[in-house]
């Protein structure tokens, strides 16, 4: 049994309860073998110095705003979380803690393609679980190290009490580039 077998089957044998126990840094590595496991939809370049892709690399989580009718909801990484997310041959995983890293608050993989100046991810696990199967297509800009995305996310369980009869919220996320 290869490592990725290894490591796939002790996450399909683990409950969320038993992952929190697990630093973040863990769990997302965990995660991110899961999701490169995974067949490839696009054909991986064979050149690793360059590749065509803006969005590939590892971004640190900056900011999220959820704008929503009667109020915006303002996520930092000094206040609310901390997260990393990693974009890889038409992969990504993520993984976000609370500022000390103490909880996990979510994680999650699948695939995703750039057409222009937007990208469409297709979510294959989510830790919010009514984002599971979803597809999310944003409109991306970046600008030196900072990548903005943009769009709509279906509402899910800790938005719901403020979100009323809305289905879907707009939706901004900042992340930097991760320096080596």
């Amino acid at each position: 049994m290869g490592v990725t077998q290894y490591v796939l089957s002790l996450l399909f044998n683990l409950n969320c309860n038993q992952l929190m126990r697990y630093n973040h840094f863990t769990y997302l590595l965990m995660v991110f073998l899961m999701a490169i496991s995974c067949e490839s939809p696009t054909t991986p370049s064979t050149d690793l110095t360059e590749t065509n892709d803006p969005l590939e690399g590892a971004w640190e989580f900056v900011s999220s705003k959820v704008t929503l009718p009667d109020t915006t909801i303002i996520y930092d990484s000094q206040t609310n979380q901390k997260g990393l997310f990693i974009m890889l041959d038409g992969r990504f995983a993520f993984v976000s803690t609370s500022p000390d890293k103490a909880n996990l608050t979510y994680a999650g993989h699948g695939s995703y393609a750039i057409e222009g100046k937007t990208f469409t991810e297709k979510t294959e696990f989510h830790s919010v679980t009514s984002l599971n199967g979803k597809t999310m297509r944003w409109e991306y800009e970046i600008k030196g190290e900072q990548l903005t995305k943009r769009g709509t996310l279906p509402v899910w369980p800790e938005i719901k009490p403020f979100a009323g009869d809305q289905t879907e919220v707009q939706f901004e996320e900042v992340r930097k580039r991760k320096s080596s």
